[in-house]
């Protein structure tokens, strides 16, 4: 299962606005046998960033977050389903719904 995103997924979301990235995906070392952090969003991370819901005008929730094991993230009702995706990585899948969330204005 991939844990973090890769570069040009956490440069997108840097790109959208998002905090930069604080979890460590990778430690090279350097001439200098100094070792370097490369950062990217964590599967966790990018959790964070997502609203638990989705409120209308007057503050009710219009939808909920839910995810599957088929690596499906949507938010939904009773009877809807709202903001669906599905990838073959749960973290692909959370970084699409960042996304489309941020270009609606939702988050």
């Amino acid at each position: 299962m991939k844990q973090y995103l890769d570069p040009v997924q956490t440069s997108t979301l840097i790109g959208l606005g998002f905090p930069q990235p604080k979890s460590v995906s990778k430690l090279t070392l350097d001439m200098d046998m100094d070792t370097i952090p490369s950062f990217s969003y964590s599967v966790g991370e990018l959790i964070s960033f997502l609203p638990d819901g989705i409120y209308d005008d007057e503050e009710d929730v219009k939808a909920s977050l839910q995810m599957t094991h088929g690596w499906e993230v949507y938010y939904t009702t009773y009877s809807d389903i709202f903001y669906y995706v599905k990838n073959d990585e749960l973290i692909d899948a959370l970084f699409d719904m960042c996304v489309k969330l941020k270009k609606k204005g939702l988050i």
